[in-house]
């Protein structure tokens, strides 16, 4: 339980630092970064720990494959973004300080994965509720309760800090259309949590490798759902045609890469 709070905690680390890199690199490199790097590691170190022998054979060579495209269609997205960020003056403002942004982000890139190595290293909770009534697949739930309650501590701790520090707890009640934000910021805990139980029962429906595939499967599929609802919402709108090309092509390499993967599972 502990080991599965920490990996929890680390991963709201990861959190907080992506919010700062945001601010400090831009909203497109420091996504590209983070979501590249746990997508890649939170495939690869599963796969390495738990199914080392597979690593040589046809299933883990395409898995390697899939994740390196993985890879390459998120940076392709991400530098098309950078690149509209830099013509449109975007990203939340200019960035302060591009160099410190990529850091942060390549460490709470480092820092992603921890949700899927929750999972992978957490079997002995999974097990436990199996023995109180849970299903194999529903038994991955009590996984997230631990994870996610460690997640709460430092994403909420530093929340609170800054609001200590800041002295801005007032600010809560002085607007009333702060309620609709709360709201859809619970909204969005919502969903994103209900991703999260969908993750872990998919990723257990895929067999022996569903941690190491399920993965970048999870992230890739996160990025082109944001992508495409981007471009419903009107955030593509004035675009150059580098950045509809480059945009389309990473979307493509993604769904070229889930489909890779999915093979690699069935070998």
């Amino acid at each position: 339980i502990l080991k599965t709070a920490l990996f929890g905690f680390a991963w709201g680390v990861g959190n907080v630092l992506f919010g700062i890199a945001v601010a400090e690199a831009g909203m497109s490199i420091s996504f590209a970064i983070v979501s590249g790097m746990s997508a890649s590691l939170g495939s690869i170190i599963p796969l390495i720990v738990l199914n080392r022998e597979r690593l040589v054979q046809p299933s883990g060579i395409m898995i390697m494959i899939g994740v390196a495209m993985a890879l390459g269609g998120v940076g392709i997205i991400g530098m098309a973004g950078r690149r509209r960020e830099m013509m449109k003056g975007l990203a939340g403002g200019a960035p302060t300080s591009p160099t410190r942004g990529i850091i942060l982000a390549v460490t709470a890139g480092l820092f992603g994965p921890m949700l899927n190595f929750s999972i992978a290293f957490g079997k002995n909770i999974v097990d436990e509720a199996v023995k109180r009534g849970a299903t194999p697949t529903s038994g991955r739930d009590a996984i997230w309760l631990v994870c996610l309650a460690g997640g709460f501590v430092s994403n909420g701790g530093y929340a609170v800090l800054k609001l200590v520090r800041q002295g801005t707890w007032r600010r809560f009640g002085e607007m009333a259309p702060l309620r609709m934000d709360l709201l859809l910021a619970a909204l969005m805990g919502v969903l994103f949590t209900g991703g999260l139980l969908f993750y872990g029962r998919g990723a257990a429906a895929l067999g022996g490798l569903g941690l190491a595939v399920g993965w970048p499967v999870f992230q890739c599929t996160m990025i082109i759902t944001s992508s495409c609802l981007g471009a419903l919402s009107g955030e593509w709108r004035g675009a150059d045609s580098h950045f509809l090309k480059a945009t389309v092509a990473g979307l493509a390499i993604l769904l070229t890469a889930i489909t890779i993967l999915s093979v690699g599972n069935r070998l």
